[in-house]
């Protein structure tokens, strides 16, 4: 802003430490907006683990573990590990991370069936694969700007497919995701098939262009 000098202490500056008077009402600020989305889920979710739910203490330890890992996953956004130039975990930016309410219904599904256990192993798996999937988006990318071709790719939840209806020619799923093929190509009316395993294993970018351009003829 005109007549604005940002010093190293302000708000608004990246690698800024402001004063602590400054600090403390927006940490209160952030915990009233947060506590009942990072609570709530864990709430829902111990409620809903057959046999009549779990125990008054597994509850208060899972609101605890939710809150105590939305912590750490903002410290090491805010602060790196990790070489900046190279291999790094975080972001180095005010990213506030918390409990989504987007998986509730399946883990819900998941803890009437099988128990909090298996929610747990759920969301180890829904990590590696998270993990692969952004290695292969990057190499996909890498590959085509050093082959000079005009590609595009992007990399959305299932759930947010009918809203890419009409910008794409092709779409790639990844295997955990090949029993939705076939209704997948029923809403964006394009080539839609699964990554090969192996190649998804090991995040093999150019042999996932040769397999776009054998669907796109």
């Amino acid at each position: 802003m005109k007549g604005m000098e940002i010093g190293k202490g302000s708000i608004f500056e990246l690698e800024g430490i402001p004063a602590f008077r400054q600090v403390l009402p927006l940490a209160l600020q952030h915990v009233v907006a947060m506590i009942v989305g990072c609570v709530t889920p864990a709430i829902i979710v111990s409620g809903a683990v057959s046999g009549g739910g779990m125990s008054q203490g597994d509850k208060v330890i899972l609101i605890q573990a939710a809150l105590f890992v939305s912590a750490i996953s903002t410290l090491l956004q805010l602060f790196p590990l990790g070489s900046k130039s190279g291999f790094h975990i975080g972001s180095s930016l005010p990213v506030i991370m918390g409990v989504s309410f987007a998986y509730v219904p399946s883990m819900q599904a998941i803890a009437e069936g099988y128990g909090i256990s298996t929610i747990l192993g759920a969301q180890i798996v829904g990590g590696v694969v998270a993990f692969i999937m952004g290695i292969l988006v990057k190499k996909i990318r890498d590959v085509a700007a050093k082959t000079g071709e005009d590609i595009v790719v992007d990399a959305v939840a299932n759930a947010a497919i009918k809203n890419e209806v009409g910008k794409w020619d092709v779409c790639l799923v990844g295997p955990q995701l090949i029993y939705a093929v076939d209704s997948i190509h029923k809403q964006l009316n394009i080539p839609v098939a699964s990554i090969e395993p192996r190649l998804y294993a090991m995040a093999d970018g150019a042999a996932v262009i040769e397999m776009a351009k054998k669907m796109l003829g």
